[in-house]
C-alpha cells in the first residue's frame, strides 16, 4: 500500500484491486460545453451510487478513478469494495 504517488486528494493505490464505492449518487454529468469537469458533485437524488477505480478483472484502460459506473447499494459482486476515508476537516 502506498507504493504510488498520492492522487490530488491524498489517496494512494486507487486502481486495480476492486471497484470502490463512492458516496456520490450516480447521474450523467451535466453538459459543460468545452470546459472539462473537475471533481463534479454527484446527483442530489437517485438510487444508484458511483463506483470508481476498476478491478482486477477489467482491462487496464478503465483502471483509473476517472472512470465511473453505477451500481445499486444492494448489488453484491466479488470485485466491489470500499475504502474508508476521513477528511482532515469536517465539511460545513
Amino acid at each position: 500500500m502506498g507504493e504510488k504517488a498520492p492522487n490530488p486528494w491524498g489517496l494512494h493505490d486507487m486502481a486495480g484491486l476492486v471497484w470502490k464505492w463512492c458516496w456520490d449518487r450516480y447521474a450523467p454529468y451535466a453538459e459543460s460545453g468545452a470546459a472539462p469537469l473537475e471533481d463534479p458533485a454527484g446527483a442530489e437524488a437517485g438510487v444508484s451510487r458511483v463506483v470508481r477505480g476498476g478491478s482486477f478483472v477489467f482491462p487496464p484502460v478503465i483502471l483509473r478513478s476517472a472512470d465511473r459506473f453505477a451500481f445499486r447499494p444492494d448489488d453484491r459482486l466479488g470485485n466491489l469494495g470500499l475504502r474508508c476515508v476521513r477528511a482532515r476537516v469536517r465539511p460545513p
